[in-house]
């Protein structure tokens, strides 16, 4: 939770304190949150940590439909697990395909044919505008163009920041 440089020495959560010769920070990420009203609904996952998992293995279980935000690698492996599940899925890639920022247009190309013939239906470049519900519950994916794309469950997988804040509290 802590880091003093000159002296050499970290602090944990639970009060202890260790020297050391040499740091390595290696502090992670953190899902990048969707900035767009009803983001808080439920019914609405991230996938980053072992209970987010179990959260969104469980809502799988009850959905009919799943609507995918975002074309990266988090948002294809659920899309494709939740159509080994027989669910509906569609994938909403804001760029113009999948997988954009890392890998070739080929790979894109490659992969985003996979998924199709799965049954998954995927839409590049649909800008999310919000997530509307009912009583509480996501019940849809509002679009751009006005669109809204019909989902019991909507996973956000728009990529992740960088974890900075230890390394900022040291002054790095």
């Amino acid at each position: 939770v802590g880091i003093d440089r000159f002296a050499r020495r970290v602090r944990t959560s639970d009060g202890r304190a260790f020297d050391y010769d040499h740091l390595v920070l290696a502090t992670g990420a953190r899902p990048r949150a969707l900035p767009v009203p009803g983001a808080g609904l439920g019914g609405v996952h991230a996938l980053h940590t072992y209970p987010d998992a179990t959260a969104l293995t469980d809502a799988l279980d009850r959905a009919r439909s799943v609507a995918v935000i975002g074309g990266g690698f988090i948002g294809l492996e659920v899309a494709a697990a939740a159509r080994t599940r027989g669910l509906e899925v569609r994938v909403l890639e804001a760029g113009d395909r999948v997988m954009q920022r890392a890998v070739s247009p080929t790979t894109s190309a490659y992969y985003e044919g996979l998924h199709r013939a799965a049954g998954t239906e995927v839409t590049c470049g649909a800008l999310v505008t919000e997530l509307v519900g009912s009583a509480g519950r996501v019940t849809g994916v509002r679009l751009a163009t006005g669109e809204v794309v019909a989902a019991d469950t909507v996973v956000v997988g728009v990529g992740v920041a960088p974890a900075t804040g230890l390394a900022e509290d040291a002054g790095l």
